[in-house]
């Protein structure tokens, strides 16, 4: 989808779908091209950015993909060129963080030094993987900034699916099956450590199985 297009919708408050960004008549129910439900989305994840709040003047952030403990993850567009990304958005719940009504974020008072340190870690987490792009198996992050008081993370958006939620559906999946990704995935982190960087959580819901029979290291730390 054009920039044009995109901020034309949002300039006359149309309505997008904001798990396949396509414009639909109207806001309530489930989207009729691919049968998202924003409104189950806001509630399951009632802390999360309102949908459609546009970072960095540049991403229109859409559904939220999960949420951990240091974060929370949505699916999003880049205006400029329509290409899907994931954004990950700096929320730890430990410091026990206050969403704004502007859609920034505000830790609480007894934890400002601790939530600090963390959004530089965070940042510095960013453009130690920026630094990882030519890797194959390691996620292309596209872009990281500081805003409203957080700091988020842009990624390429990955259409794949955990080797745990592989297993869950299909059960255990064939050593001739899983091998040959496997080899190029070593090598890639045998590449990666001696750059000194190490994951420290390489586990099944960490490593997607890509459409192209490739896999993704995710969620560094």
């Amino acid at each position: 989808m054009e920039r044009e297009t995109i901020m034309e919708i949002l300039n006359e408050h149309r309505q997008l779908c904001y798990n396949c960004f396509r414009e639909r008549e109207t806001p309530e129910g489930p989207c009729p091209y691919c049968g998202f439900d924003l409104a189950e989305n806001e509630k399951k994840f009632p802390v999360a950015l309102r949908a459609g709040t546009v970072l960095n003047d540049r991403y229109i952030i859409g559904r939220v993909l999960g949420q951990g403990g240091f974060g929370i993850t949505y699916r999003g567009r880049e205006t400029a060129t329509g290409v899907p990304v994931a954004v990950k958005e700096y929320f730890p719940n430990l410091c026990k963080p206050i969403r704004t009504p502007d859609g920034g974020i505000a830790p609480s008072p007894q934890h400002q030094d601790a939530y600090a340190k963390g959004k530089k870690s965070f940042l510095n987490e960013a453009a130690m993987l920026k630094a990882l792009d030519e890797i194959p198996s390691v996620v292309n992050i596209l872009d990281f900034f500081p805003e409203s008081g957080t700091a988020y993370m842009v990624m390429e958006y990955l259409d794949g699916i955990t080797l745990r939620q592989m297993v869950e559906r299909d059960g255990p999946i064939p050593i001739q099956t899983l091998l040959p990704p496997m080899r190029s995935f070593i090598r890639d982190l045998s590449t990666m450590h001696q750059r000194g960087v190490l994951h420290r959580d390489i586990a099944p819901d960490n490593i997607m199985w890509m459409p192209d029979g490739s896999f993704k290291l995710l969620d560094f730390g």
